[in-house]
């Protein structure tokens, strides 16, 4: 066993023991077979959302600074809706989704920073899971969704992570920092 063994096999440990939590990425849609989808890193979604609105040259690369141009200059309705389109697409579960998914600790917190699906359709072969979500403060309905194992229709869910995804990319630019009441949950207080 080399070094790079050794140092996996510690990580698979703390894993299923809960002592690491996994931070799952775009990156981790590179193991997707064949074509993935959806944008698989910033740089793909950046494009999407440019051919949909026309944005400064620029920023046509940044997809913060893109984003919350198009929020600010051609609504917000406009890049939910692009986000919404660009997310659609099921992604069929990697094989570290699925590793993931059968780890036995519970419970058991995996932080999943893209939109897409993926991590979610894993999880649909375990019994007991939930899913936190934060949700836009436009949406009206509070600071963030919680689910347990009552996946929502398609098309909910999508555009649910699409406002929440958007929400994230426009504050990114603005360098503000979210007060204590916006990191609590409205629905279960935390």
């Amino acid at each position: 066993m080399d070094k790079d063994d050794s140092v996996l096999n510690e990580i698979f440990t703390h894993l299923e023991q809960g002592g690491v939590v996994p931070y799952l990425g775009p990156g981790v849609l590179d193991l997707v077979a064949g074509e993935c989808p959806v944008p698989n890193s910033p740089a793909a979604l950046v494009q999407r959302l440019v051919a949909k609105s026309s944005v400064p040259h620029k920023i046509r690369n940044n997809l913060t600074a893109a984003a919350q141009y198009i929020e600010n200059f051609k609504h917000r309705k406009t890049l939910v809706g692009a986000m919404t389109e660009a997310f659609a697409p099921s992604v069929e579960p990697t094989p570290l989704h699925q590793y993931l998914a059968k780890i036995a600790s519970e419970p058991l917190l995996i932080v999943d920073t893209w939109s897409d699906n993926a991590m979610e359709a894993a999880m649909q072969s375990r019994r007991l899971w939930g899913e936190i979500q934060d949700v836009s403060k436009s949406q009206n309905i509070g600071t963030c969704l919680v689910r347990r194992n009552a996946p929502l229709r398609a098309s909910a869910s999508a555009r649910l992570k699409a406002c929440s995804r958007a929400s994230r990319l426009s504050a990114l630019d603005r360098n503000s920092r979210p007060d204590a009441s916006s990191m609590a949950c409205s629905f279960c207080r935390w």
